[in-house]
């Protein structure tokens, strides 16, 4: 297996981190209508959009390091859970202080962004042990039909 990761894998993280800043520091007037219909259909819509970026954040960031090496792939999904924490925080206080009040702090969506990123590490990790298995399978199986 490589021991870097390409920087281009790092392409739909980086996407993802925007996209993350773009849907959580946009006006709230911007989301009544969608946040107020969706509540009404599923009342934690608002904690599953949050679960959902902050796990993709972390999955986005593993799948970079798909074909590194198991040590630095968990490495790297710890650093990236800890650091999806701290950046659902950080939105948190963005929306408080730096969007002119149209988005609301709220302590729940750090806990939906942090059970979010918790969730994505376990099922990061699963997902690369599996690829990585994978293709150490397959390498001995060239390895032992190139013999």
């Amino acid at each position: 297996m490589k021991k870097t990761a390409s920087p281009l894998r790092f392409a739909p993280f980086v996407v993802w981190i925007i996209l993350i800043y773009l849907l959580l520091s946009l006006p709230g007037k911007d989301f009544n209508t969608v946040e107020n219909f969706a509540d009404s259909i599923i009342p934690i819509a608002d904690k599953l959009v949050h679960f959902g970026l902050f796990g993709g954040f972390v999955f986005w960031f593993g799948f970079a390091f798909l074909p590194v090496d198991k040590a630095k792939t968990k490495n790297a999904i710890v650093m990236a859970t800890v650091i999806s924490c701290l950046y659902g925080m950080g939105m948190e206080y963005v929306q408080k202080y730096f969007t002119n009040h149209t988005r609301d702090f709220s302590y729940e969506d750090m806990a939906a962004d942090a059970i979010g990123a918790i969730i994505g590490y376990f099922f990061t990790r699963w997902m690369t042990a599996k690829y990585q298995s994978y293709r150490s399978k397959k390498s001995c199986e060239k390895v032992g039909n190139a013999n």
